[in-house]
């Protein structure tokens, strides 16, 4: 991130920008628990499928592809997030951070949810209606969006 002088190389500036996002999303997740992570595309060995009753759906499905040793994966991963259950109810997933695990090219992807979405911005720490159970993601490479039921 720096040279041996301390001047600041062009990554620096990057990663100013991307940490402050990661802080941003990482306020909101920290309150919650890790309820799962699901690969969608390619399926690297130890990974788990998308379930096919999951509370967050890709819509459409995005096409399952072949995984080879030591080739980067290639896919979308979802991490559910809600918080703990109470009692002997389990938990249930109330977020969900929808990642493109391509670092080559941008995906589209359209995630479903139980009821009306909400998509957040870490660049203003805003939410915005998604305008319905369905919102269409446009992911950098390597990028991810955070969305959540509507409250």
């Amino acid at each position: 991130m720096a040279h041996a002088d301390s001047t600041p190389t062009p990554l620096y500036d990057t990663l100013k920008t991307l940490n402050r996002e990661f802080v941003a999303i990482a306020q909101h997740l920290q309150p919650l628990r890790s309820l799962g992570v699901y690969h969608a595309g390619m399926l690297p060995p130890g990974a788990e499928p998308a379930p096919a009753d999951g509370r967050f759906q890709l819509d459409p499905p995005v096409s399952g592809m072949t995984y080879t040793n030591l080739q980067p994966v290639k896919g979308v991963l979802l991490g559910y997030f809600g918080p703990a259950g109470k009692g002997n109810r389990p938990p249930t997933p109330t977020h969900v951070m929808v990642v493109n695990l391509d670092y080559q090219a941008e995906v589209a992807v359209g995630i479903r949810g139980p009821s009306r979405l909400e998509l957040f911005d870490p660049a203003t720490g805003r939410w915005s209606r998604a305008g319905g159970k369905r919102a269409d993601l446009h992911l950098a490479r390597g990028g991810g969006r955070l969305v959540r039921v509507r409250r």
